[in-house]
């Protein structure tokens, strides 16, 4: 089993401790990914957070994917699309504009 998914089987049995070392090994990563579409630090970091809230409740979710990160960064973007539709703030100009 690879480190992510016994960190996922951890967190599933609540141990804080996975959950932070999970959380250190992406937060950079996802906030790099928001950012690119959503340019208000503030809702970066609020959807980072939304992010990180549903692993928590979901650890099993992230583990269906033969990688870890390639579920992880689905559901990011995801929840990106997500944002970025329901509302103008942080959206990309168009190239239209």
């Amino acid at each position: 089993m690879n480190k992510d998914k016994e960190l996922l089987d951890r967190i599933s049995m609540r141990e804080k401790d996975a959950f932070d070392q999970l959380t250190q090994k992406y937060t950079f990563y996802l906030h790099r990914l928001i950012s690119r579409s959503i340019h208000n630090p503030r809702e970066a970091e609020i959807l980072l957070t939304e992010i990180f809230k549903s692993i928590w409740k979901s650890p099993q979710h992230y583990s269906r994917e033969k990688h870890v990160s390639v579920g992880i960064t689905k559901a990011c973007l995801q929840m990106v699309d997500k944002k970025v539709g329901k509302s103008p703030v942080g959206q990309k100009p168009s190239p239209m504009q």
